[in-house]
Parts: structure tokens; C-alpha cells; sequence
């Protein structure tokens, strides 16, 4: 299985290194890769320096306060949704923009102003009905909305690419 994302000739390189490392750790120890964020961009708080980077590691996310948010997508029926609020991810990182480009997996991303996201309560999803989520049930990280509760805001067809999940990094711009 192979992750390809759609980053700078350095980075691109390095991500997928990474994930690479993290995928064949996750085999070896006969789970699911360890769930981690990349945050990047215009931000005030970096672990790496040099990359002006930084990684919330499985151990720090699931340490964020959860919240849970039930709703339908486009590709689940009404489920509970659980994760911590993007805004408090961003909050510790001391985001310094207005957009947040989520990344997956699979090299789709989708730009959110911070603004919706606040608005919203959006969550970074981790668990579904109490299960967490694998990488093939919309893994390790599940951007949602609360749409069933907005249902003449959300409940619309440019709301669903909003929906990105396999979410390994954020970009504030």
C-alpha cells in the first residue's frame, strides 16, 4: 500500500518517508499505523525549528479534550463522532492565519476558513460509535461538521468535500 501526498519537492519527500515509517510500524506491531497531525504554516509554537513544524503525536491527541458531535455524512448514516475540536489543536500551536488546508492521505486536501471552523465546533474525529477509526473507515482523522443540526447550512453540496478524511496534516495560511 502506497500514501502519496501533494506537498513541495522536500516535504513531499519527507512525508512520505514518514508515513511510510509510521505504516510499516503499525504492521509490525500488528495494528493500525500510530494516529499523528502535522501542523505546518503560519503558526507561533513549532517542534521542529528547522521545518517550522509541529507533530502532535497519538499520546497528545488523545490527551485534547473530546467532543462529540452526531450526525450523517454523505457516507455513514447517523453515528457519533468523536475527536478533539480543530480550534483547540490550532490554539496550541499559536495559529497565526485564516485558512486551514486539511491534508489526506490519498493527496486530497480541502481549505476551511478558521472562521467555519470556530462557527461550527469542528471536530477532528477519531472514533466512530465508539470505535476508532482505521485508515479504510475514513482514518486515522475525520474532519466533521455538525450537518445534521445545521441542516439548511450544511446539509448542501459544497459542504461535502469539507467532510476530508485519512487527515495526517494540517497547513494554516
Amino acid at each position: 500500500m502506497m500514501f502519496l501526498c501533494v506537498c513541495g519537492d522536500k516535504m513531499k519527500r519527507l512525508n512520505l518517508l514518514l508515513l511510510w515509517g509510521v505504516f510499516v510500524f503499525g504492521l509490525a506491531h500488528g495494528s493500525e499505523p500510530l494516529m499523528t497531525l502535522k501542523v505546518s504554516g503560519r503558526i507561533g509554537s513549532y517542534a521542529g525549528a528547522e521545518e517550522r513544524t509541529y507533530l502532535f503525536s497519538e499520546a497528545q491527541l488523545l490527551a485534547e479534550p473530546i467532543h462529540t458531535i452526531t450526525t450523517s455524512t454523505s457516507w455513514t448514516p447517523i453515528a457519533s463522532f468523536a475527536g478533539p475540536r480543530v480550534t483547540d489543536l490550532i490554539k496550541k500551536v499559536g495559529v497565526k492565519g485564516e485558512i486551514v488546508d486539511f491534508h489526506a492521505l490519498d493527496g486530497y486536501f480541502y481549505s476551511i476558513p478558521l472562521s467555519e471552523l470556530k462557527k461550527y465546533h469542528v471536530i477532528l474525529a477519531y472514533k466512530m460509535n465508539g470505535k476508532r477509526l482505521k485508515i479504510r473507515d475514513y482514518g486515522p482523522l475525520f474532519v466533521v461538521y455538525p450537518r445534521d443540526q445545521y441542516r439548511k447550512e450544511l446539509n448542501v453540496p459544497t459542504t461535502e468535500g469539507k467532510f476530508v478524511w485519512q487527515v495526517f496534516r494540517m497547513v494554516v495560511r
